[in-house]
């Protein structure tokens, strides 16, 4: 949901979404009247507590090394969570890329955001786009996106029944740094939470959790910046018995 940086003038920076917070239990009717979501169950080992969803964004400074830090949240629309992965990217202008889900109280239908934040010894600028959605706005969730060429961004978005629609993943491409968005379209990618990486000879690379047998991790590649992807040949990395065994939120590193 968040990711950290390093000014040129040596101050640091954190941002990203709130995400999830522990309410008392008493409290219930207030988050619902709010209308934001409430878990089902209390937190591991917390029977007085609830998550409630939260609809912030954060900013936070620190210039000297972490001891003391400054804070600014942005409200975002209302809705019952408002919620990331982190999976940002940083573009050659150094605006920062961050991919959003928001979902209704009752978790029903939801919306993709985008934020570009653009920031600087003394200030930041916050940036809120949506990606076009289905007609009842029931299909996609967690996302990732990659810099395929100037200004160009391909994204793609967990679908599966739980999230509106049949296991594989949709894509949605920006041609303005992330600005606006394309409908997003059906791959053959079958599974979540994707994570994409750009390899040091300039395929795309995508791991994400494989949730139908066999469970576990798995990566596909593109050699045409995210067009196609070889589906007909997945990398399975990692292997588990049991669809509980792992919550395959995968990321990779090079």
């Amino acid at each position: 949901d968040r990711m950290e940086l390093t000014l040129p003038d040596g101050s640091w920076v954190a941002l990203g979404a709130v995400g999830w917070q522990a309410w008392n239990v008493e409290d219930e009717p207030k988050a619902r009247e709010q209308g934001r979501y409430v878990t089902a169950v209390s937190p591991p080992g917390q029977p007085g507590l609830i998550g409630v969803g939260t609809n912030t964004m954060f900013i936070q400074r620190s210039s000297d090394q972490g001891g003391t830090w400054s804070r600014r949240e942005i409200e975002l629309p209302a809705a019952g969570w408002t919620l990331g992965l982190p999976r940002n990217i940083r573009l050659a202008d150094g605006t920062i890329v961050m991919p959003l889900r928001q979902r209704s109280h009752d978790a029903l239908r939801g919306h993709l955001l985008v934020a570009r934040v653009s920031v600087d010894s003394d200030s930041e600028r916050f940036r809120i786009h949506s990606v076009p959605r289905d007609l009842e706005g029931r299909v996609g969730s967690e996302s990732a996106i990659a810099e395929v060429g100037p200004d160009q961004l391909v994204m793609l978005i967990r679908a599966d029944s739980l999230r509106g629609g049949d296991g594989r993943m949709l894509t949605s491409w920006s041609e303005d740094g992330g600005r606006s968005w394309t409908v997003p379209l059906g791959t053959e990618i079958n599974g979540w939470a994707p994570h994409l990486l750009t390899l040091n000879d300039g395929r795309l690379l995508c791991t994400y959790g494989h949730h139908v047998a066999p469970f576990g991790v798995r990566a596909v590649i593109s050699s045409d910046g995210g067009q196609s992807w070889e589906t007909d040949a997945p990398i399975q990395i990692v292997t588990v018995e049991e669809h509980g065994d792992g919550a395959f939120h995968p990321m990779t590193v090079q």
